[in-house]
């Protein structure tokens, strides 16, 4: 099944690929970041795969975010905490104004 992300949340991914030479990455990125493909989407965002030098995934808070609690700081102090401790991907770029959030994809065990 494919999707279609609406159009505000589209012009949120433009952002936040946009302000791709602020993002986390060591070394960093020498080109912007361009459209893989669309994850599925959540009760509470989209999810964008991308690539530049690397896969990344971007996550963008949904027309609901609000009512779910969602914090993409929140979530990027979390991801912090547990890549240090080996859990999880690298988080490499927050925009709360915007509700992005991009980390490092870790493609699924086959």
């Amino acid at each position: 099944m494919t999707f279609a992300l609406p159009r505000n949340i589209q012009l949120k991914l433009e952002q936040t690929l946009a302000q791709w030479p602020q993002w986390h990455c060591a070394p960093a990125l020498s080109s912007a970041p361009e459209l893989v493909r669309i994850l599925t989407p959540g009760i509470s965002n989209f999810s964008v795969l991308v690539q530049a030098e690397q896969h990344f995934v971007v996550r963008i808070d949904g027309l609901k975010a609000s009512t779910h609690g969602i914090s993409r700081q929140t979530e990027w102090r979390t991801l912090e905490a547990a890549h240090r401790a080996g859990l999880a991907p690298a988080p490499r770029y927050c925009n709360p104004e915007l509700g992005s959030l991009v980390c490092d994809y870790l493609a699924p065990d086959e």
